[in-house]
Formats: C-alpha cells, structure tokens, sequence
C-alpha cells in the first residue's frame, strides 16, 4: 500500500485585510445601523405624507421610531459576521490568526490550526456573501463581502489561501 504524501504548503505567512480601512469595522457598522434607521424613517414619514391621516399624528408617537430602529438593529445583525480586521495564514506553523472586533470595539485574537479545519461559502445577493471558517473546536468565524469593507478580491485571495489548505466544503452540507 502507497504512504500518504504530506501537504506541501508554501514557506511563507500570508496576511488578508479589509480593504476599506478607513474606518473601523465597529465603526461602520454602527454607521451602517444608523443610516438604515434614517432611511427606514424617511420611508416612513413618505408614507405618512401620502395617507390620508395627518403626518404630524404618526410622529408623535414612539412606535414609528422603534420599528425602523429594530428593523435597521435586525438587518444590521444579520449581516454583521464576525466583525474580522485580518486574516493571517501561516504555513509554516500550520495555523490560521484572525483579528475580529466586538461590538465594544475590543479586539480578540483566534487562531485556528489547520488540522480539522473546514471552511466554506454562503452564496447570496450583493453584500450577502460570507466565507464561513469552521474551526475543528470552537466557534465559526464569519468573513462577510460588502457593506463592512471586505470586498470581492479580498475574498478572492482569502479562498486562494484557504484552498491550498483545504478543499472548500458545498455550504448546504455544512451548517
């Protein structure tokens, strides 16, 4: 019987960042939130200028107020991910470093080995895409395309990385 061959891996660490970094990620997304609440409001005080009950009536009360801000809280947590600054793969140690953020602006450090690990993508619309990593003990990690500033190339070459790993898992076998 033929020994299994180990994985070549390339001798180097490579690193993956957001590329729109002028912000913190915490930062827009708190941005994000506020703009889809303001939005949400606008929409509502249009709709009341074309009913026939007085506008001024449907302002004063609170409700259009909390149903735009859980709207826009609902979309805004659903698209969060998991708030990733950086990706780093290191061959040569054989482990993956990722740099997230909490919604209090902290910032943690995971390191995920190769050994056991899988990684997959959750298809969608624009901005809907997330590279999920799966870790073989711990949490999912979420790299979400779009409005928190990774963008398609940035993801291109973090699937680039992750494919001299491990081959990328079909998302409806891995939920």
């Amino acid at each position: 019987m033929e020994e299994a061959q180990p994985r070549q891996y390339p001798r180097y660490v490579r690193t993956i960042r957001r590329s729109k970094r002028k912000l913190s990620i915490v930062s827009r997304w708190y941005l994000r939130l506020a703009i889809i609440t303001f939005i949400i409001l606008v929409g509502l005080f249009l709709v009341s200028l074309f009913d026939k009950g007085s506008m001024l009536s449907l302002f004063k009360r609170p409700f259009p107020y909390l149903i735009s801000l859980g709207i826009a809280l609902y979309y805004s947590l659903i698209n969060k991910g998991s708030l990733v600054e950086s990706v780093s793969v290191d061959y040569l140690r054989q482990e993956i470093r990722v740099v997230h953020s909490t919604l209090l602006n902290r910032q943690h450090k995971v390191v995920v080995p190769f050994e056991g690990m899988s990684w997959s993508v959750l298809p969608g619309g624009y901005s809907l895409n997330r590279l999920r990593i799966f870790p073989k003990q711990g949490d999912r990690i979420v790299i979400c395309e779009g409005g928190l500033g990774w963008t398609g190339e940035d993801v291109g070459r973090l699937e680039s990385a992750l494919s001299r790993i491990v081959e990328r898992e079909q998302w409806l076998l891995k939920m």
